[in-house]
């Protein structure tokens, strides 16, 4: 299907286009030809108009990205005429396509015409007021960061009979005799990710909303320096230490005032867009749902030869 969508708007890019004339008929400058196309100047200023600015921006001074870029042009508007000049664009779905790519080209510029047109507000003063009500919803839960030292069978070696369950209940029982626990995860965890680092995992923990076995425990300890006891997960057999702490907390206004702001201008905008949207839905008591129903039923119970 994306490769159906990049061929019906290179299609409807051509066919919104005039016929292109050859050089010996233009005045503009040839910029790429084959025997049987000729694009000029004027074509390629069109097509690149096309292009979103910071994407034109990142080509410009790049001249092998333009040389690609002039090959794929070249060629997506010699196929698109090779499949009009074969009658593909006369196949009813082919021609639904194109018909439907137009459409939500016009669509897309009339939204982002009512869209640029809504009228920006205080959002200073929205924005506080907003603050004052909803601050609980901005609420920070508390996170906290762990080490932990692992162990899984893979990383035994097959000479020894010792499990992992028995190697965690090794390093268990050095940790009560006051052995260093980064020193431990250095020495026997399996996390290679986190061993060198004393078994500190970088990643905050904070959603428990899911927990599963581990962050279960890591929510389980009650502060920091503590350690859990062994315990297993699919990946293998762990003990955790709590190393911090982030309590709850709610940010004070200025500290998210501009997200704030940018949250509200979305919605005003997403409001006039499903405004703009709602007024032009047709009354329920025309709508035919029988009719399209039958049109569906024609269509899946024959074969189009345009198929």
């Amino acid at each position: 299907m994306k490769m159906l969508a990049m061929f019906v708007l290179g299609a409807v890019g051509l066919a919104l286009q005039p016929t292109i004339l050859s050089a010996s008929e233009s005045n503009d400058q040839v910029i790429s030809k084959t025997d049987t196309l000729v694009l000029t100047d004027a074509d390629y200023k069109q097509a690149l108009l096309r292009i979103p600015e910071q994407e034109r921006k990142a080509l410009q001074g790049k001249p092998q990205m333009l040389r690609q870029y002039a090959l794929r042009l070249h060629s997506d508007k010699a196929l698109a005429r090779l499949a009009e000049e074969n009658g593909l664009d006369k196949q009813p779905r082919i021609d639904a396509l194109l018909a439907d790519a137009r459409r939500n080209i016009l669509m897309t510029a009339w939204m982002e015409h009512i869209r640029s047109g809504v009228k920006k507000p205080d959002l200073e003063t929205l924005a506080s007021e907003r603050y004052i009500v909803t601050r609980q919803d901005y609420k920070i839960p508390e996170r906290r960061q762990v080490s932990h030292i692992m162990t899984t069978e893979l990383q035994l070696c097959p000479c020894k009979t010792q499990t992992a369950e028995d190697l965690i209940n090794e390093i268990y029982a050095k940790l009560q005799l006051g052995v260093d626990f980064a020193s431990l995860a250095k020495e026997y965890s399996h996390d290679l990710g986190s061993r060198d680092a004393g078994g500190l995992i970088p990643t905050w923990f904070e959603d428990q909303s899911q927990a599963g076995p581990f962050q279960t425990k890591v929510f389980e300890l009650a502060k920091v320096g503590d350690y859990s006891e062994p315990f297993a997960t699919k990946q293998g057999w762990h003990i955790v230490q709590l190393k911090d702490i982030e309590e709850s907390r709610i940010p004070p206004y200025d500290e998210i005032a501009t997200k704030i702001q940018d949250r509200i201008w979305k919605e005003l905008q997403f409001t006039a867009l499903e405004r703009a949207r709602g007024e032009q839905y047709p009354l329920p008591d025309t709508i035919d749902v029988d009719a399209i129903e039958k049109l569906l039923n024609d269509l899946n119970t024959t074969s189009p030869v345009s198929e």
